[in-house]
């Protein structure tokens, strides 16, 4: 049995996979289905508890030990059934959508162009001719969907090759992709947001110009429906705005590390109101190995959770911002600079402090960035021309918060950060109180 064929009838690769092992081998305890499938403890119990629940699999207590196994197979007929019901909807839905769209006698433009094409090369065709308009006109398109469904139905090497073709034109886009996009190993050409996954319909769907495309992919063959209209355009571009600007949110560090870098790459300008550990170069730059060893050192006392790798990438991130002369401005957690500087203290001398600070202010100078300390950072923000990220908790092993690319939240926030910033202390006048104070 193949896992493409369950994965149609709404069941993931690795609830297949459990699936087909629990019928090959019959009964068997959890452990005995983790060795078989290789998969994590926890991944296992939960796919089995869903398995369950869509009553594919059962279970048995025998001599204190919880035996799964395959429900009769014929409960797939039941799925298959389901998955029809869904389509006809589909197609329903698609003929209502047409029928509604022909009715319209007095729309804007006076005129609506619809179109109905079927099957994968009919897509292609479209894609193609998309580009070389797009090419042409040096026109933006729109997109929201799953990259997911383009690979599976024309598979990684055609996906690979869409990509590369817009790049190579430079295409550009903004494309609203489900959660489950975010995954994927493949790489994203265009401006990307990602959002609840229930938000995202089964349907894929193109704008441009005065076009909307709508691909239908569960039907086979595809369906792809075409339709030419100004007044139809806008109001699906008006939705897709919506989605674009409302608020998203991360969960974990490898999601915030990927904005933070995003929002470095296009910024005009960057505002960043947090700890110390979101300034890097006030860890002396210089040489990047004494950069390294003192993030090192500073972690293991204070526990952070930060990669080095991912602190390195950031700086080098900032000193192209440099180099393209962007403003930039950093006010930092009082707290967090003195602690730096007092386990470095102790670990170097009030000598090496000393060479540090004429150091420091000579590359902040060189930089002309513009640092102030504060006695407390009530948020953490970083603020560019077009988006904001809020972090809302940092205080476990992970990371959580917010993400806007709203015009007006950004602006909101540029404010609080300027209030703030125009009450802390300037960084040279802390750094030689800082030497009085400790001078021995």
């Amino acid at each position: 049995m193949e896992y493409t064929f369950l994965e149609k009838l709404g069941i993931t690769k690795n609830e297949a996979r459990i699936y087909i092992t629990l019928i090959n081998e019959g009964q068997m305890t959890i452990g005995n289905i983790i060795k078989k499938v290789g998969l994590h403890r926890g991944s296992t119990y939960n796919i089995i508890q869903r398995l369950i629940e869509k009553g594919l699999i059962s279970f048995v207590d025998k001599e204190n030990k919880r035996y799964y196994q395959a429900s009769n197979p014929r409960i797939l007929f039941s799925l298959i059934e389901k998955k029809e019901k869904e389509l006809d909807l589909e197609k329903r839905y698609i003929i209502k959508l047409i029928r509604e769209i022909k009715d319209r006698k007095t729309i804007a433009n006076k005129s609506v162009d619809i179109s109905v094409t079927l099957g994968l090369k009919a897509f292609k065709n479209f894609f193609r001719e998309m580009l070389n308009e797009l090419e042409s006109t040096g026109d933006e398109y729109y997109f929201i969907g799953n990259s997911n469904e383009l690979i599976r139905h024309l598979g990684v090497n055609y996906y690979q090759y869409t990509q590369n073709r817009k790049a190579k034109l430079g295409i550009k886009s903004k494309i609203i992709l489900g959660e489950s996009s975010r995954k994927s190993q493949e790489k994203v050409v265009g401006k990307v947001r990602y959002v609840e996954e229930n938000i995202i319909t089964p349907a894929s769907t193109w704008m441009y110009k005065n076009k909307i495309i709508i691909v239908v992919w569960d039907i086979n063959p595809i369906i792809i429906l075409t339709i030419k209209s100004e007044s139809v355009f806008r109001s699906y571009k008006r939705f897709f705005d919506v989605l674009w600007n409302k608020p998203t949110y991360f969960s974990d560090l490898e999601n915030f590390e990927g904005e933070y870098i995003s929002l470095m790459k296009n910024c005009r300008y960057l505002k960043i109101m947090s700890r110390l550990n979101s300034v890097p170069f006030i860890i002396y730059p210089k040489k990047e190995n004494e950069f390294v060893e003192m993030r090192r050192y500073v972690r293991r006392k204070r526990k952070t959770f930060y990669s080095l790798k991912f602190d390195v990438k950031v700086l080098k991130m900032y000193k192209r911002l440099w180099k393209r002369k962007i403003p930039t401005y950093f006010l930092i957690n009082l707290s967090g600079i003195e602690f730096l500087f007092n386990i470095m203290m102790k670990k170097k001398g009030y000598k090496w402090i000393v060479d540090y600070v004429n150091k420091l202010k000579k590359e902040i100078k060189r930089y002309n960035a513009k640092v102030k300390v504060i006695k407390y950072t009530p948020i953490f923000i970083y603020i560019s021309h077009n988006k904001l990220i809020k972090v809302l908790s940092n205080r476990s092993e992970n990371i959580y918060g917010m993400i806007s690319l709203d015009p007006r939240i950004i602006n909101e926030y540029n404010n609080i950060f300027d209030a703030y910033f125009d009450m802390g202390e300037d960084i040279f006048d802390f750094l030689e109180e800082y030497l009085k104070k400790n001078k021995k």
